[in-house]
């Protein structure tokens, strides 16, 4: 029966991408599809699910759908509809405008080489993704400070998407939550843990950058002569007049307010505080600045649309993505794919080059690598004997392979809400950030395979 479920996932799946391709609304899509699975899942019996159901299968999975939207509201959702009310607020008072002018004046002897200072973004963001571990968190903190400046300096709106997702690849470091449980799995300590990480995300690093370069100049020089590529440039000398300089300040106060917090808490949490409070506190100096209460107060209004279009648009789409990767899941896909692998009759290099392929892949499927990692963790110990490596080197790989793969997924909510906030198709970021991603992961399997004991 697994084998029937998996191939019949498969055949999902490329239905829904071919719908997906013609254009079809992505959430409706996603959500009857994800039903469709859910409910082949119950009939088929794929991994005992009508025994865990207990009979009551509507009831069941009416739980889950309520808390797939419940539990997607009170913690992402919050924080990308919190996000994208701010950003809406900064526009209004022109706070974008000043920390754009701001930071284009330095940067601004860079235009020549635009594509250049963009990739050195790539390891800046990464050092502070090591800090700020919620991909999401990281897209729109830099959809409202460094996508504006890369479009001043005259980068394509694929490049600089490209630029922003690829700094959000590397999960690790002490916060990582595909960090940890794969620590606590290996029993071993997270600083332990990094510490077999570090040296291979570095040259890694440098692998995305020159990669990524290649990819989106390959992708803009075709776009632009198809004419459907229009990248602009800022002048700062038309900029004659920006008030309140000092505005620049606020796009940066939640992420500020979050490293000068006294207390500990969950990073979508603390951050989603921090906005609040930010938002107040502009909200006050506002005020005090253009000597009007009302004034400041219509000016804070416009936080409530920006949270309302990123609810109706980001936070549905991502939803409706969960639920489908949770049907596939049930499907039995993942476990369809280990079986699979482990009857091949191949050497152990193929095996882990062929299985690093499917993680990768997959993901692209599940748009989550939490939960792809979290499903195929327990099944590490067994999968590294077949394959003939050491359970440690499995296990970082196929963690980085996660990480690495989720920017090259349309259904993935890093991907979903900085084409959303930029006003694109995914498929203009994913086209540029496949191949690049796949050959990292290649990487990372080839130094899994040979460095790690």
């Amino acid at each position: 029966m697994l084998m029937i479920s998996g191939i019949i996932a498969i055949h999902l799946t490329v239905l829904t991408g071919y719908l997906l391709w013609k254009n079809s609304a992505p959430a409706i899509t996603l959500l009857g599809m994800g039903i469709i699975m859910f409910i082949l899942a119950y009939i088929f019996n794929v991994n005992e699910y009508q025994l865990s159901c207990g009979g009551n299968f509507l009831k069941i999975f009416y739980d889950y759908i309520y808390e797939a939207f419940t539990n997607r509201f009170l913690e992402a959702g919050l924080l990308i509809m919190l996000f994208g009310g701010y950003i809406e607020y900064m526009k209004k008072i022109k706070a974008s405008d000043a920390i754009i002018y701001l930071m284009m004046r330095p940067v601004s002897v860079f235009k020549k080489n635009a594509y250049l200072f963009s990739i050195i973004v790539i390891p800046i963001g990464m050092f502070i993704y090591l800090a700020l571990p919620s991909a999401t968190a990281m897209g729109l903190f830099f959809m409202a400070t460094i996508y504006p400046v890369l479009l001043g300096l005259g980068v394509s709106r694929g490049f600089a998407l490209s630029v922003i997702s690829a700094c959000t690849i590397f999960d690790v470091g002490i916060a990582s939550w595909n960090s940890n449980i794969a620590a606590e799995a290996l029993q071993m300590d997270i600083s332990q843990y990094f510490s077999v990480q570090l040296p291979i995300v570095i040259p890694l690093v440098f692998v995305s950058m020159l990669f990524i370069y290649l990819s989106n100049k390959y992708f803009d020089k075709k776009e632009s002569q198809n004419q459907s590529i229009k990248p602009y440039m800022i002048k700062i000398e038309d900029w004659t007049k920006v008030p309140y300089l000092f505005y620049a300040l606020f796009p940066l106060l939640p992420i500020l307010i979050l490293l000068i917090s006294p207390y500990q808490m969950r990073i979508t949490s603390s951050l989603s505080i921090s906005i609040i409070i930010s938002f107040f506190i502009v909200g006050i100096v506002d005020s005090i600045v253009k000597k009007s209460f009302v004034q400041a107060l219509k000016s804070m209004d416009c936080f409530w649309e920006g949270f309302g279009k990123i609810c109706m648009s980001v936070v549905v789409l991502m939803i409706c993505a969960d639920i489908f990767s949770q049907g596939l899941i049930r499907m039995g896909f993942i476990d369809f794919i280990i079986h699979i692998l482990t009857i091949l009759p191949v050497s152990d290099f193929i095996l882990m080059f062929t299985l690093g392929i499917v993680v990768f892949f997959s993901v692209l499927l599940v748009g989550s690598g939490v939960s792809l990692f979290s499903s195929i963790l327990p099944l590490m110990p067994e999968l590294a004997e077949t394959i003939g490596v050491s359970t440690l080197a499995l296990t970082v790989s196929m963690q980085l392979i996660t990480g690495i793969a989720r920017i090259a997924s349309p259904i993935a909510v890093i991907v979903l809400t900085v084409t959303k906030l930029a006003g694109v198709s995914p498929m203009l970021l994913i086209k540029r950030n496949l191949v690049p991603m796949l050959i990292v992961s290649l990487s990372v399997i080839m130094i899994g395979y040979f460095f790690i004991n």
